[in-house]
């Protein structure tokens, strides 16, 4: 079964204002702290399942900060992949490979009782 897996790293938590901790401190607008991320398996039959999760930035550093204006999916991403690592990159995409396995054969079902 092959899968193909899209990264979906478009939804970003801000603070409105932030001051970071650097020697000299930098204060920025619309900050970006956190991305809350959607990682979408879609099998050759077009069956899918999608997992959401949120991921922390460092924000201790402001000075490579890159305006809201100027980001975009791959960007973010990279960002996303730095921070989980390759083990656990490679650990999200078991685990919605796993959820199409089990949408297309399912281990477990829901039985109700007629009395």
């Amino acid at each position: 079964m092959a899968i193909t897996y899209n990264w979906d790293c478009k939804t970003l938590q801000v603070y409105t204002s932030h001051t970071d901790h650097s020697a000299s401190p930098i204060t920025k607008s619309n900050v970006a702290y956190a991305v809350i991320w959607t990682l979408t398996g879609t099998d050759e039959n077009n069956i899918s399942e999608s997992i959401v999760r949120k991921t922390i930035l460092p924000i201790n550093d402001l000075s490579s900060f890159q305006e809201k204006e100027n980001l975009n999916n791959d960007i973010v991403k990279a960002w996303v992949f730095k921070i989980i690592g390759p083990d656990e990159k490679a650990a999200y995409e078991a685990e919605v490979a796993k959820l199409v396995s089990e949408k297309i054969t399912p281990t477990d079902i829901i039985v109700v009782l007629e009395s």
